[in-house]
């Protein structure tokens, strides 16, 4: 038996406008098994292939909002994926360097606006890595790099992350 897809996973298809009918009523069976009983999750949970894919993604969305993602664009749930992501490794310095870059091409190939602190913060740390100095971050040197970093994570935090069940 497989493992169900996490509303982290959920999300993340949602936001690059893909729905899985399959992925999405295991997801919320396994919701409901959690204990999360919504009148969208228990509906989506109870569909049966064949599947029809509008009424699973607006199911989907429904569901989500019940969960508390009211913005279900995918510029907001991007930003919401990154931001868990980096609060979940947010003591873990090659994890988060990742997840930086991640977001840097993220911004670079979808212009979400919201991400335009992080794109320049790791282009300052690796330049700073690379050539001793960076233009990206103002007053972000050497010695208060990670302070400087840890700020502008955590303001990306306090406003994107959502709590995932």
């Amino acid at each position: 038996m497989h493992n169900p897809p996490t509303t982290e996973d959920i999300i993340l298809d949602r936001s690059i406008q893909g729905t899985d009918c399959q992925r999405c009523v295991d997801w919320a069976i396994s919701m409901l098994m959690l204990g999360h009983e919504t009148d969208y999750l228990g509906r989506l949970a109870g569909q049966l292939p064949p599947f029809d894919l509008d009424s699973i993604g607006i199911l989907r969305d429904r569901a989500l909002e019940e969960l508390g993602f009211k913005d279900l664009s995918s510029e907001a749930l991007i930003c919401c994926s990154v931001a868990n992501a980096l609060q979940q490794h947010r003591n873990d310095d090659l994890m988060s360097e990742r997840i930086l870059k991640s977001a840097k091409m993220l911004y670079v190939n979808h212009t979400i606006l919201d991400l335009h602190p992080l794109y320049l913060l790791s282009h300052g740390l690796n330049d700073l890595e690379e050539f001793g100095d960076q233009w990206y971050v103002e007053g972000m040197n050497h010695s208060n790099a990670s302070e400087i970093k840890r700020s502008m994570v955590d303001a990306f935090i306090k406003v994107h992350a959502k709590p995932l069940y």
